[in-house]
């Protein structure tokens, strides 16, 4: 809802509800399943330990909303690294203490959907620009995978293949 979010396990009998400040636009587990990281209309991001009490708020200038987060599954790093897309045309790569990776990529345009691919070594964007682009994991535009007649809402790497889903506006 616009108030709050529910995190559901097989061994409770009901959903535990939790407050949030804004409405939530995405998730991501990281991938030991321990950490949710929520992406927030108010432009913040709220990484929750999974009994949903907060562990770190990110709040990024301007305000703008994060359209989507995902963390890395790859953590030989030592860290996960969660990726957030924000509708101010950027790109942003965080540590689990709130801590920004480098700059802020600007992409020129507003990405829908950020997810990684190979294992961790690539991020796709897909966006308001009607592509899906894959980028390095530190956010560098590498080629345009894909071009639609509409926004790019959603694109996923199919696990453990070379091929990418992407779904569009259209329904395409």
């Amino acid at each position: 809802t616009g108030s709050d979010f529910g995190i559901w396990s097989p061994d409770q009998k009901s959903v535990s509800k939790h407050k949030i400040a804004a409405r939530a636009t995405s998730v991501s587990w990281t991938s030991d399943g321990q950490l949710l990281a929520i992406g927030q209309f108010d432009g913040c991001v709220s990484v929750r330990q999974k009994d949903g009490v907060e562990k770190v708020l990110i709040r990024r200038a301007g305000g703008s909303p994060v359209w989507s987060v995902h963390f890395n599954p790859a953590t030989e790093e030592g860290d996960d690294v969660l990726s957030v897309g924000c509708w101010d045309g950027t790109l942003s790569f965080y540590q689990l203490n709130g801590m920004q990776v480098g700059d802020d990529r600007v992409l020129r345009f507003d990405p829908c959907s950020v997810s990684y691919f190979g294992g961790g070594d690539y991020v796709i964007v897909g966006g308001t620009d009607k592509t899906t682009r894959l980028c390095s994991k530190e956010g560098t535009v590498l080629t345009t995978v894909c071009e639609r007649g509409s926004w790019v809402w959603c694109a996923r790497a199919r696990p453990g293949h070379n091929a990418i889903a992407v779904g569009s506006e259209d329904g395409s």
